[in-house]
């Protein structure tokens, strides 16, 4: 009994030292508290006053708690715990979440332009983190067209969005009832919970499967190594580039999909269960659909190309495992024929979205020939600041840690010692220089057309990173023993690893888009980050032996975290939109005069939100027949036949269309005497906005008027 008590706790006396932990950790939680309300607003310099947040208390808590019994239980113990419950542990944490409408919207950005109120809710504000402004595609877009569905009873067409019939199945494809909800799980919870559960359903679902998959995915790649699955989980996860366009363009889908839709292809050849057979083609299918329907080809082009080399290693080395049967045929082409058939529909159903979009001079004209990545390929050893440091945009340098070009000097080091007989990095790196010949080099247009690559951006180097973490964490998991044994060469290889990293850190210090670099980056963060990546080149030329390498997953793990985990606010309910007495005049104006909503100053898309039809939010397809009513020649469609924000101005002159600040803008110089031809019923705009009256047919009735916003309904011409 003593021997077991020993093998479980590290204590005599664990019950009694649990109980104390309470008293202490309770201590601690409220220490951290009192630290973060005080100091985090000096260490990002922000001039706000941090609430007492109970949430925020026992988060804290609950993290000094999970530290302590590490003193107490033996780690072991609490690992394979974890391990054995992970799917119901992580069922929990959703619950958990969804309960408590945890999100990482930066919807409270929304407090910068409007009125909180004069008692707002305390979850105007983040509970933990900064709003990210820069992530206007999220709370300016994104967020609010999914909140406007509560309002379209969850229909396929809502035409609160643009004041304009709108096919919510495609581009920022939202919560509808249709055939397609089968395979967007992580839209379930709007349509089932509202907004609010539903906006938590989305942003906690998500992560937690990002998480378990890529984890499964890994025990299958590396057979077997918790370690390095985990840290694998930690480095896609948690990577910048997922948690800074975490809400949109759907990566976390793609990348849940083709990893599910991998060990889907790996448990149908490892078992001789019919049943478990049909089940694994049903959720492959659920897969491929869920990741046609993310419809983001910047991204699903060169993840198909990863995931297929994938999935032919997993048939080629697992062909010979169990049972080939003349029923697995029927399988595979009913999941073939559930694909088409519902990716069929949907496109038949929204084909006049697609034609729209294809047609439009951004992004439907754009055509992507390569060949300008070289500068973003070291723009990782940034992304540890980014969510620190005042970053322009911080957004287009987010990456993954595959540490370019060390993995790829490991690969070839592995591929020689192995006689190239690995097929799957030998696979990997094949894909890895295919691609950076493309983003570096360029391709001619023909070839870039024949390859989908046409389709991408220079967003194809945060897949060249993850094909690095994927060559790798394999090469790992192959052997603990230094990559090489002769120790003359190892010193070779190591010092151009360190010469290699100082050479990344100055590309990258130096890089001519300065909007990817953090301002005021102190010397010892590069040197640091020299640092970090010479240890990760050191790691395959020593022996990877027991304490070594817990050390280095955790360290992994740690650079992972810290550089997306504090990307994103935590967040708790909508009350950052439905709290403002705003959105409450808006709701209650168009429950009682329904009408038609045009927007000025930031806006647009909180109206729809609220359920107002507003002509000026995000135009995500262009109107064309509306703005064609002020270019009757059709000499501005390049202004407008575009995905668009839209600027409203009024002028005395004729109503104008001009260009905007960016390709996804453009400005709308409107004459009031044109609201009728818009039909128009109301303006929301800011109270300082001029609204020029001396020759307007009309007449304006304010309705609501705060610090920051004023309604005026549109009267009939006299």
């Amino acid at each position: 009994m003593e021997r077991i008590l020993k093998k479980t706790y590290r204590t005599a006396h664990p019950l009694l030292w649990m109980l104390l932990g309470v008293g202490i950790c309770i201590f601690a939680a409220c220490g951290l508290e009192m630290f973060y309300t005080r100091l985090f607003p000096h260490i990002v310099n922000e001039k706000q006053i941090l609430l007492q947040s109970p949430e925020r208390v026992l988060a804290f808590f609950l993290f000094c708690y999970y530290i302590f019994l590490h003193f107490v239980i033996q780690p072991k113990i609490i690992y394979s715990f974890i391990y054995k419950y992970r799917f119901a542990l992580a069922l929990a944490a959703f619950l958990i979440c969804v309960a408590l409408q945890l999100h990482g919207s930066s919807m409270s950005i929304w407090n910068t332009y409007l009125f909180k109120g004069d008692d707002p809710s305390r979850f105007q504000e983040p509970l933990f983190g900064l709003t990210r402004g820069i992530r206007s595609d999220e709370w300016n877009v994104f967020t609010p067209l999914a909140m406007s569905q509560e309002f379209n009873d969850y229909g396929i067409t809502n035409s609160i969005s643009r004041a304009w019939p709108t096919d919510m199945l495609t581009i920022y494809n939202q919560p509808v009832w249709d055939i397609t909800l089968i395979a967007k799980p992580f839209y379930w919870g709007y349509l089932l919970l509202g907004p609010a559960y539903g906006l938590s359903w989305f942003w906690a679902g998500r992560m937690i499967a990002l998480f378990l998959v890529t984890f499964e995915m890994f025990m299958m790649l590396t057979k077997g190594k918790k370690g390095y699955s985990v840290m694998a989980a930690f480095l896609i996860a948690f990577a910048p580039v997922v948690q800074w366009w975490f809400a949109i363009n759907f990566l976390i889908e793609m990348l849940v999909a083709g990893q599910l839709a991998v060990l889907m292809i790996y448990h149908f050849m490892n078992t001789d269960h019919l049943l478990k057979k049909a089940l694994y083609a049903f959720v492959f299918a659920l897969c491929g659909l869920a990741y046609i329907f993310a419809l983001y080809p910047a991204w699903m082009i060169p993840l198909l190309y990863v995931f297929a080399v994938l999935a032919v290693w997993v048939i080629v080395t697992n062909f010979k495992n169990g049972k080939r049967r003349k029923a697995e045929w029927f399988y595979i082409a009913g999941a073939f024929l559930v694909i088409a058939g519902i990716a069929g529909f949907w496109y038949l159903r929204s084909e006049e979205a697609f034609a729209l979009t294809m047609n439009t001079v951004y992004p439907g004209s754009r055509v992507y020939t390569g060949g300008d990545g070289a500068d973003f390929l070291f723009s990782y050893t940034t992304n540890l600041a980014t969510p620190y440091l005042a970053t322009a945009n911080p957004c287009e340098g987010a990456m993954m840690y595959g540490f370019f070009p060390l993995t790829e000097i490991i690969a070839f080091t592995y591929l020689v010692k192995k006689k190239f007989k690995d097929l799957l990095v030998a696979l990997l790196l094949a894909l890895d220089m295919f691609f950076l010949i493309f983003a570096v080099a360029g391709f001619p247009v023909a070839l870039a057309k024949i390859t989908l690559l046409s389709n991408t951006t220079v967003r194809i180097i945060p897949i060249i990173c993850l094909i690095e973490i994927f060559v790798f964490l394999r090469i790992l998991s192959v052997t603990d023993n230094p990559l090489v044994q002769k120790k003359w060469l190892r010193i070779v290889l190591v010092s151009a690893g360190v010469g290699i990293s100082v050479i990344a850190v100055y590309s990258a210090a130096h890089s001519y888009y300065t909007s990817i670099l953090p301002e005021s980056m102190p010397m010892a963060y590069w040197v640091g980050f020299v640092a970090v990546m010479s240890a990760f080149m050191l790691y395959f030329f020593v022996q990877r032996r027991k304490k070594l390498k817990t050390i280095f997953i955790i360290c992994v793990c740690l650079l992972a975290f810290l550089s997306g985990m504090f990307v994103n606010p935590v967040m708790r309910t909508t009350d950052a939109i439905y709290d403002k007495p705003l959105a409450k005049a808006v709701q209650e104006i168009q429950e009682k005069e329904p009408g038609i909503w045009i927007g000025a100053d930031m806006t647009s898309n909180f109206l729809i939100a609220n359920g107002a039809p507003t002509i000026t939010s995000t135009n995500i397809f262009p109107a064309l027949e509306r703005w064609e009513m002020f270019d009757e020649n059709g000499e501005k469609q390049d202004i407008y036949n575009r995905y668009a924000h839209i600027f409203l101005y009024f002028t005395e002159g004729e109503t104008e269309l001009g260009p905007g600040p960016s390709g996804d803008t453009f400005s709308l110089y409107l004459n009031p005497n044109d609201l009728y031809r818009l039909g128009v019923n109301y303006i929301c705009a800011s109270p300082g906005h001029v609204i020029p009256m001396e020759n307007f047919g009309g007449s304006l009735t304010v309705l609501y008027e705060d610090q920051n916003a004023k309604i005026y309904r549109v009267n009939p011409m006299e």
